[in-house]
């Protein structure tokens, strides 16, 4: 019920008086998905938003220098770590109110073990015998 109030009739005496009743508490939650194993790491971020008053202003502030001011902003990581971005939401109420709510990105580069030794096979009957060089 966005930007909804409950009206309260009060019968006293005999007469009927309405009281605006308080909207509901701003809430809201959010949350991440898309690619954090494999570049290019865009993730694409959506604010789920209940109560409050009037329209919702959004400000996204992805930890790595980034920032948003859509509902559902897409952005792309370029290095890997651990980001926690957050979301704040404000109501059109008088006096405001103001949610935030996070959400964990681990955003991680997997880099081939570069492996150090090398061979050099003999083919030829077992059993193999070593070759010593001088």
């Amino acid at each position: 019920m966005r930007g909804s109030m409950i009206l309260v009739i009060l019968f006293l005496a005999g007469l009927a008086r309405v009281t605006a009743a308080q909207p509901f508490p701003l809430q809201c939650e959010a949350r991440a998905s898309g690619s954090i194993y494999q570049p290019p790491y865009v993730i694409s971020f959506q604010t789920v938003v209940a109560g409050g008053e009037g329209a919702y202003t959004f400000h996204w502030d992805f930890r790595d220098g980034g920032q948003s001011d859509e509902q559902n902003p897409v952005h792309e990581y370029t290095s890997s770590g651990w980001y926690f971005p957050f979301v704040t939401v404000r109501d059109g109420g008088f006096p405001t109110r103001e949610c935030r709510d996070s959400v964990e990105v681990p955003v991680a580069v997997f880099v081939d073990p570069i492996c150090g030794s090398a061979g050099s096979p003999t083919w030829g009957p077992a059993p193999h015998r070593p070759v010593q060089r001088v």
